[in-house]
């Protein structure tokens, strides 16, 4: 990615958190889980598993999933918009990957005091409303591999991972447990 001069990133900031929270103002907030995707157009076989059993405890999926490149201005904005509606309804929200869209917005968080071993931590919110879980989709890393690419050739540098708050806005983290790497 680029360097974006930081005056076009705080001015989208701005705009997509006036537009998200006039949506959550005016669109009331139901039983849906809002499954969101850059990277694929269809929902993956993991989006679809965990679909169909929060269909089975009630909840109403929405699947916005659109294999988008940012450089496509229009596509890419209808699809924010989108995704900003549907996150201002939503309850719970399931990633695949790291989302701009929802690392820039300032969700309702719950209260996190600091607690010891937390001063290395990159970001301490955690939104309840609405709850955003991302599922990792490298079997057995818990988020090593994209904070270790920062400020390496294949990864976002410092300056453009502390912009868009990068990993930003996760409540919830799903991945493999300690078995899965023997």
């Amino acid at each position: 990615m680029e360097r974006v001069p930081a005056w076009i990133t705080s001015a989208a900031r701005c705009l997509l958190n006036f537009i998200y929270k006039l949506f959550d103002a005016v669109c009331p907030r139901g039983n849906y889980v809002v499954f969101l995707s850059r990277q694929t157009s269809t929902p993956s076989y993991d989006f679809a598993a965990i679909g169909e059993a929060l269909e089975k405890r009630g909840y109403r999926c929405v699947y916005l999933v659109k294999k988008l490149k940012t450089s496509n201005v229009i596509p890419y904005a209808f699809f924010a918009l989108k995704s900003l509606y549907w996150l201002a309804r939503c309850r719970v929200c399931i990633l695949d990957r790291y989302n701009p869209l929802v690392s820039m917005i300032d969700f309702k968080c719950e209260d996190c005091p600091t607690q010891e071993g937390g001063e290395g931590a990159r970001h301490l919110e955690f939104p309840c409303e609405p709850v955003v879980v991302q599922i990792w989709h490298a079997f057995g890393a818990f988020k090593k591999f994209g904070y270790q690419s920062i400020g390496t050739r294949e990864g976002h540098s410092e300056s453009i991972a502390r912009e868009f708050g990068i990993h930003r806005n996760y409540s919830w983290i799903l991945c493999t447990g300690e078995g899965a790497r023997k």
